[in-house]
């Protein structure tokens, strides 16, 4: 950010300076599971000051009719990250968690691999 600028914080966005980010995972020590059961998604869980964000234009995610599908419509490139477009292959997929299976492939991958998410596709 822009030295200076002091950042406002709220769960679902940040904003620094002009520009807003959407907090996409509220994750950075760990601690927390995110084994969660699709009720808990919906109702949210987790500490808000716990969380990274991600540079995408005009990301959102759908309502809770089309089971959450995630969608953007540009990476923002040309900043430092370790990570680049690690959406690229997501993007368009709706949310699963252990005991609701929304992903393409057979089989509960969530229940499978002990997690959710729109990258289990």
């Amino acid at each position: 950010p822009d030295a200076g600028i002091k950042p406002s914080w709220s769960t679902s966005f940040v904003q620094l300076g002009s520009r807003r980010f959407v907090i996409i995972q509220q994750r950075s020590n760990g601690r927390l599971s995110f084994e969660r059961n699709w009720t808990e998604y919906e109702n949210g869980f987790g500490d808000a000051e716990e969380f990274w964000v991600a540079e995408y234009s005009h990301f959102s995610v759908a309502g809770s009719d089309t089971n959450y599908v995630m969608t953007y419509k540009a990476y923002l490139s040309g900043h430092s990250n370790t990570t680049g477009d690690s959406l690229s292959t997501h993007k368009g997929m709706q949310f699963s968690t252990m005991d609701r299976d929304n992903d393409k492939k057979s089989g509960s991958c969530s229940k499978t691999r002990g997690n959710a998410g729109w990258w289990l596709n």
